[in-house]
């Protein structure tokens, strides 16, 4: 063998020795901190379906004028009952109902709804069966917080009706403008 391919298999090696050593790019850092996962969920012997009412509903108010909203707060003037049936509800279980929409007014507690509509000043109110302003979220819930009406099924043979009335809600006396009054919520059954 020559002398100069003798020297450079003899580089090539060293190369290559040294090369094995290197850190790469690629590798890990470990880190010594960390986090905690938690999950929870909640099994259930069956749900509820919806009776009579259905699950989703449409509820009109009557048409109100300009000059009959003159204080803050709810008009009671005009309301719109409606109800969420339930049947063949798990009879070792609570029921109740959260509310949650993108048009929650979350900063006043007055379960209230923002009005999508034209008309100035007006939102949408809705209360449980004890006349208490329900809560609504902004987001779709993640625990028990803000659950209306709930029921024990128990002693309701899995049967409920679990009745709401919606009225309209004065925001701003001085903005009040005719036009439509429009907004959406959601709801989920909440097991207990």
């Amino acid at each position: 063998m020559n002398l100069s391919k003798l020297a450079l298999a003899a580089a090539l090696a060293a190369v290559s020795g040294a090369m094995a050593f290197a850190p790469t790019a690629n590798a890990a850092t470990v880190t010594s901190t960390g986090g905690t996962i938690t999950i929870s969920g909640k099994v259930i012997d069956a749900t509820c379906s919806f009776g009579a009412s259905g699950a989703d509903q449409t509820v009109s108010l009557a048409n109100v004028s300009t000059s009959n909203l003159t204080a803050l707060g709810q008009y009671s003037g005009v309301s719109k009952a409606f109800t969420i049936d339930l049947k063949d509800c798990p009879t070792n279980s609570k029921v109740g109902v959260q509310f949650y929409s993108s048009n929650a007014d979350t900063t006043t507690g007055n379960g209230t709804l923002s009005n999508t509509g034209s008309a100035g000043g007006v939102d949408v109110q809705i209360v449980d069966s004890s006349s208490t302003a329900v809560s609504i979220a902004s987001t779709a819930p993640t625990d028990d917080t803000g659950v209306s009406d709930q029921t024990d099924m128990s002693t309701n043979s899995g049967t409920a009706s679990l009745a709401y009335t919606a009225y309209y809600y004065v925001t701003d006396v001085s903005a009040v403008t005719g036009g439509s009054v429009s907004s959406t919520t959601q709801y989920v059954l909440n097991y207990q």
